[in-house]
C-alpha cells in the first residue's frame, strides 16, 4: 500500500512539473486576443431594435437606443427606438442617475428583456444619454 502512494505521488510530481505549454508554440498573447475580444463581445450586445427585441426569449440581455416618449406611472415608461416602434421598460428610480430626459432626447439602455406570454417589456439596468 506505501509503495502504491509513494508511486501515485511521485507520478503526480511528474505530471505536475511539465511545463503547461508543452506542445504550442507562437506568441501566446496573440492567441489569448480572439478570447478577450470574444469577451468583450459578449458583454457588449449590440444595439437592437424593438422589433429584434420582441422576437426574443425572457431574461436576454439587449442595448437599445431611442426616447423615453411618455411615463406610465409605477416606474413604468413608453420607449420609442428610431423605427417608431414602442415598447414598455421599467425603470428604477434609482437607475435614473439624475438623467431627466424629454422625449426629443436619445437615450441608450441596457437590460433584459422580460417576456410575459406574447408580452416583451424591458426591465433597465442603465440609462445613458447617446453621444
Amino acid at each position: 500500500m506505501k509503495k502504491l502512494l509513494t508511486s501515485t505521488a511521485l507520478a503526480a510530481a511528474v505530471l505536475l512539473s511539465l511545463p503547461v505549454s508543452a506542445g504550442m508554440s507562437g506568441n501566446h498573447s496573440q492567441m489569448a486576443q480572439p478570447a478577450q475580444q470574444a469577451a468583450q463581445n459578449m458583454q457588449q450586445p449590440a444595439v437592437m431594435t424593438i422589433e429584434q427585441v420582441q422576437t426574443l426569449g425572457d431574461d436576454v440581455p439587449v442595448v437599445m437606443e431611442g426616447m423615453i416618449t411618455q411615463a406610465m406611472g409605477d416606474e413604468m415608461y413608453t420607449f420609442q427606438d428610431a423605427n417608431g416602434n414602442t415598447i414598455m421598460v421599467e425603470i428604477d428610480d434609482e437607475d435614473w442617475g439624475g438623467l431627466k430626459p424629454d422625449p426629443n432626447t436619445m437615450v441608450v439602455i441596457t437590460g433584459e428583456t422580460d417576456k410575459k406570454g406574447n408580452i416583451v417589456e424591458i426591465d433597465v439596468d442603465t440609462i445613458a444619454l447617446k453621444n
